[in-house]
C-alpha cells in the first residue's frame, strides 16, 4: 500500500514560511516512514507587479 503524500507549498522568500521551519522539521521527523513528503515552491502574489 502506498504512503499519504503531504504537500509543504512554500515561497523562501516568505518570512512566514522561514518561521515555519522548525514546524516542518518536527513533521517530519514524527512523520518519517509514515507519509510521503512533498516540498514545492509558490510564490506569494507571483501575476502581481505591485510592490509589496
Amino acid at each position: 500500500m502506498s504512503k499519504p503524500t503531504l504537500y509543504y507549498i512554500h515561497d523562501p522568500m516568505c518570512s512566514w514560511c522561514y518561521a515555519f521551519r522548525e514546524s516542518w522539521q518536527k513533521i517530519t521527523k514524527h512523520f518519517a516512514g509514515q507519509l510521503e513528503f512533498v516540498r514545492l515552491l509558490g510564490g506569494l502574489a507571483p501575476d502581481s507587479d505591485e510592490p509589496m
